[in-house]
């Protein structure tokens, strides 16, 4: 299994989610997930190491999230009871390679009404060393266009 070896090898990422830029066509304000800490209504139901408050490295501002994996079958997961995606059309946020750089990770979205379902995962390219990396995903990608989601994994 390829991905669970490459999962194994993922030991620190650094991420921060500036903007869940569901960046609207008509110029709608983007709904943001993070900035210095989670938006009100979402919430961390990681199943890895997370600090929603590292001060290094950080994109903008003084925290970031950074997220660490030990081991397979782990995940970055942040959940809402409920998020509007109407009129949206991307996720975009900021990737930090490490030290070392070479992670690859995949972004699916849950869906309201899924029983615990979820969009197509959208594979991310694998990061730089020591470099932030804006990723853009429309949510067309991730089927997740003018529904309700309940999270990001």
């Amino acid at each position: 299994m390829p991905h669970l070896r490459l999962v194994h090898r993922f030991c620190f990422l650094t991420l921060l989610l500036i903007t869940l830029l569901f960046a609207a066509p008509t110029l709608a304000a983007p709904q943001v997930i993070y900035d210095e800490s989670l938006a009100t209504g979402w919430a961390n139901w990681s199943w890895a190491s997370v600090n929603l408050g590292a001060t290094t490295p950080v994109h903008a501002g003084t925290k970031s999230i950074a997220v660490t994996y030990t081991g397979g079958w782990q995940a970055f997961y942040l959940h809402h009871s409920g998020q509007s995606t109407l009129g949206f059309t991307k996720l975009r946020f900021f990737a930090h390679g490490g030290s070392s750089g070479g992670q690859q990770f995949s972004i699916h979205a849950e869906r309201v009404g899924d029983n615990g379902g979820h969009g197509p995962a959208v594979q991310v390219a694998a990061l730089a060393a020591n470099t932030w990396t804006e990723i853009q995903i429309p949510l067309a990608n991730l089927g997740a266009t003018n529904t309700d989601i309940t999270g990001l994994v």
